[in-house]
Parts: structure tokens; sequence; C-alpha cells
């Protein structure tokens, strides 16, 4: 019996309408169902007495992963914005969704065979090698202004190496041979290429990339199994691969399927590798090729702002801190070389479109290392203060830390300030396609950049450093300034095309869950009237925006329950 309640409103708790859309659905830009099926009254079965309780739910059978659909977006609720702190009721956890099925051989040639099968039947009507192919498309266009880590051509040759020998036509029997994978290098180059094809479809809308989330399984499953079987000798002679497989092993677990913790266990391998390498002395990458060099370099820059996002956020200690280097941080930026990381033969890179984005990257970078740097430097200045100091010294060096991060924006740049073509032309094929790298770059700088004003915010009040940075402590003042802080953050969200947000994953919905937070602690600490219609509109749009985001992190907190001690 379909539910008299259309699928959105049910979860948002509000009237509907029952329109087919609904005029709420309408307005959110959400997907209309009326699917839900009235849960039965009465009080539940409770299981036999002799069963374990570790035991009542069972983990998902082999067959059942991987063909299941993702739901119709919808509206997270109010608890499911909060990032809870607090103990759990221990529950059962079900089956993780990405392990190794029965199908994947412990071979490298069956790891292949399998990967190419499985492919073909979730999208009988493409070839792998236009998949892959594909996936380089759109880590180019959509990934690689927040992660330049790639050289495009040495990946574009791997595509070729390893998924079009010996074409089969859509709709066909597989008829692809195995390469020659006995060699470690040649297990290195098939587990990069399917890590990044796994990274890109976990990001992906599905009018990009359809079937995304059974080929992101598909892709991680076979690079995780690949790097297993070298996976010892990777670790005592690391190189770039074995950072950037282990970075895109990270992604695609978070954005696939909400787990913090086995990303953070890969990422921490290669914020560890990268400190094995020495990467932060300029003078380790001597001993590399210019693109090896470019890319370790890139590498460590994207893995330097992740810790500093996860210190900042307090999601874990800081691994990659100057502190625990065996000398001093002396890696310079990265920045263009002869040899270019993309190809110089596409249209589309015209105009110095890869030096515009590698000063963007740059930007990127600095915003989180030096908001990394002034969160820490507050709770420096308050254990200071705590412990009887002088802290004089501190003050005018977290003083002059604040300055220059509020100063940070100015430098943008101005191809990250106007996207109108120019008027006496007409629009071309390039200038759109490069406009929607600088669109998912500057959305990228400018929401992080939001987001970490109001981390600096939160712990100036956390630690009571408000007055000693001239800022004041007053409840509505603050308050006046959270709301200024988020209604720049929506405005950027707003005039980003959806999809710059959709491609940065699990990291862009963080950001808007955090902010979320923040203005919910409004309208229930603030008595103005003013100030809570402001956040309570602010909250709304935020609320649409991870709707439609669709995350699998909202679905996690949505399935956990808090503490019944605080409920």
């Amino acid at each position: 019996m379909a539910s008299s309640v259309c699928d959105s409103c049910k979860r948002r708790k509000v009237k509907c309408d029952l329109s087919d859309p609904c005029s709420n659905c309408r307005i959110s830009q959400l997907h209309c169902q009326y699917t839900a099926v009235p849960s039965k009254r009465g009080r539940k079965r409770r299981p036999p007495r002799n069963q374990d309780r570790d035991t009542q739910i069972e983990p998902a059978g082999l067959g059942d992963i991987g063909i299941s659909q993702r739901e119709a977006p919808r509206t997270p609720s109010v608890r499911e914005l909060q990032l809870p702190s607090f103990p759990r009721t221990l529950r059962v956890i079900p089956e993780p969704p990405f392990t190794v099925p029965v199908s994947f051989s412990s071979e490298p040639e069956g790891v292949f065979s399998n990967l190419v099968a499985d492919v073909a039947a979730i999208a009988p009507n493409d070839e792998i090698a236009a998949i892959v192919h594909r996936c380089l498309d759109l880590f180019v266009q959509y990934l690689f202004p927040t992660c330049p880590i790639i050289h495009e051509s040495t990946f574009r040759s791997l595509a070729a190496l390893y998924f079009t020998r010996g074409h089969s036509t859509p709709g066909s029997s597989v008829s692809l041979q195995p390469p020659e994978l006995t060699e470690t290098i040649h297990k290195k180059e098939f587990a990069l290429i399917t890590g990044l094809c796994a990274a890109v479809a976990s990001v992906m809308p599905e009018f990009l990339m359809p079937h995304q989330h059974l080929l992101t399984q598909s892709f991680l499953n076979a690079s995780r199994i690949m790097l297993r079987m070298y996976c010892d000798y990777d670790l005592e002679y690391p190189d770039s691969s074995s950072l950037l497989i282990r970075l895109w092993h990270s992604a695609a677990l978070q954005n696939s399927t909400g787990k913090a913790g086995a990303a953070w266990h890969a990422l921490g391998e290669a914020t560890l590798l990268a400190q094995k390498l020495r990467l932060y002395e300029e003078s380790s990458l001597s001993r590399f090729s210019p693109i090896e060099s470019q890319t370790l370099r890139a590498t460590f820059w994207q893995l330097f702002a992740a810790d500093k996002s996860a210190a900042a956020f307090e999601d874990r200690p800081i691994v990659l801190h100057p502190l625990l280097f065996y000398g001093d941080l002396t890696l310079q930026d990265i920045r263009n070389q002869n040899i270019p990381l993309l190809d110089v033969r596409q249209d589309h890179y015209q105009f110095g479109f890869e030096d515009r984005l590698l000063a963007g990257f740059r930007l990127k970078c600095r915003v989180w290392s030096l908001g990394g740097d002034l969160i820490q430097q507050i709770r420096l200045y308050s254990r200071q203060k705590t412990d009887g100091l002088d802290a004089k010294v501190e003050l005018a060096r977290l003083t002059e830390t604040y300055l220059r991060f509020t100063g940070l924006i100015d430098d943008l740049p101005q191809w990250l300030q106007s996207f109108e073509a120019d008027p006496n032309t007409s629009e071309t094929d390039t200038f759109a396609y490069q406009r929607s790298s600088f669109w998912v770059q500057r959305s990228n700088i400018m929401t992080s950049y939001h987001c970490l004003e109001l981390l600096v915010l939160q712990r100036c009040i956390k630690y009571g450093t408000l007055e000693d940075m001239g800022l004041s402590s007053q409840l509505l003042s603050v308050s006046t300034r959270k709301l200024e802080i988020v209604r720049d953050f929506v405005r950027e969200l707003h005039m980003a095309p959806f999809v710059c947000l959709k491609v940065q994953g699990e990291a862009s919905v963080e950001r808007i869950r955090h902010i979320g937070s923040a203005v919910l602690e409004i309208t229930e600490t603030v008595d103005d009237n003013n100030v809570k219609e402001r956040a309570n509109v602010l909250f709304k749009k935020l609320l649409d925006f991870l709707a439609r985001l669709n995350s699998k992190a909202s679905d996690e907190l949505a399935s956990s329950q808090p503490h019944p001690a605080i409920r």
C-alpha cells in the first residue's frame, strides 16, 4: 500500500499537499516519490531468548553486494547534522559493503579477468576501455583542480596498456586478454589506474557516470586485491604510486560507504609513507625523475592539507607536523615545470589552464595550512594563560597569524572571481570546460575558508580567547558573527553549479554539516527572534543541500542511535 505522504515530507516531518510532485519537493528540488509503506502498529516481536544478540542481524550475503541502488535524495533530520562525539550503545555492525567477493581471484590475471567481466555485466553497452578513459576525462575536469597529482599522459598510457588489448564489441562476450601482471611494477600500475577509476566513480553524479556506485565497488575491489599482493614490498620501497593508491582508496571508501575508519586508515598509511620518503625536504626529490618529483610534490601538499583539515576538525591527531619531521620543511610549492602534468595537445588546456589551476591549488593549501596553524596557536595560547605563563609573545604570534588568515582570499585570482565570457566573443567549448574546473576550485577554496573561519571562532569561544583577539564575547555579537560567516558559506553553495559541489564528495558534505550544527546551536541558545529567524532560514537551505547531495555519511548518522542518557 502506497504512503499517503511523499517520502521526503515523511522524513522531514512536514505537511504534504499530496500533489505529484508536492510543493515541498518542488521548492527543495527533490525527487518526489510515494513509495514508503506505512509501518504496522503494535509491539514488535522479541527474538528468541537463546538467540545471541550479536547475531540478530546477519551480514549481507556475497550475492547481495552492490545490487541495491542508492535511495532518492532526502532531507536529513536535525540530528544528522551534528557529528556526535558521545558514546553509543552497543549495536550490531552489518557486513561492510566493500569486501572481497568470491568471484575475485587471488591471481593477478584472475583479478583482471573478473574485473572486466563485472564491468561488462554492470554496463553491457560500454567497453571497459571507454569507461576507464571516461574516468580520466572526468578526473582532469573535476578533480584535478583541487588535487593535481597525476601526469595525464602516463595514465592514458596505462589505460591503453591494460584495457585495450583484444577489444570486444559492446554487448559481446569478454575477449580482452589479461596483460602481463607477474612483475611488481605491473601490479602497481594496475592498482593505480583502477584506484583512480574507483575514486572518480565514487563522487560522480549518475548523469556523468551511469552505474557509478557499482563501478566504484568493482574497481575498488580490484585495486585493493592487487595492492595486497605486493603490499609488503610496497611498504619497504614506496614511490608516488604507493601514496596515490592509498589516497584514492581512502576517497572511494569514504564517498561510497560513509565509513570514516577504513578511509582514515588508508590515508594514514599514505601520510606515514610520505614521512618515510622525507617528502618535506626539497633535497629528497632530487633522486627522482621530473615527472615523479612533481607528482610526489603535489601529493605531499595534498596530504599536508588533508592532515591540517583533520586536526582542525579534531578528527584525529596531526601526523605531518613540522615538529615531527627529522628535518626542516623545505619543500617548495608545486609549480609548472618543463614537463607539464596535463597533456598539452588537448585543445581544452589552452590559455595557461594548468598554470592557473596550480596557482589555485597553492591557495587552497595555504588556506588549510594557515587555518590549521591558527587553530593550534589558539590552543597553545590558552594553555599558556591557564598555566600562568607570560603569553605576550604567543599572543603577538597568534594575532599575526589571524591577520594573515583573514587576508587570504584577498589574493583570490581573477579567473576565480569572474566566470563570464568575453562579451565580444562567443562562448567556446574550451571556455565552458575551463569554467567548470575553475568553479570546482573556487567552491572548494571558499567553502573551506568560511568553514575554517567558523572553526576559528568556535575555538576562540572554547578556549576563552575572544577578547584577547579583539572580538566581542557577548552572546548576541558572537551569534551575529557566526551568521555572517554562514551567510557567506551558503552564498558560495548557491553560486557554484551543483555538480561542482557533488564531485567534492564527503569533504563537501562534512563542511556543510559542521556549518549546520553551528546554526542549529544558535537557534537553541539565542533568545533574539530576529537572529533565530535568520538562523532558521539558513538552516533550511543547508538541509536542502544535504538532501540533494545524498551523503552516505548522513545515512550512517541516521542509522546510529545516541546513548540513552542524552536522548
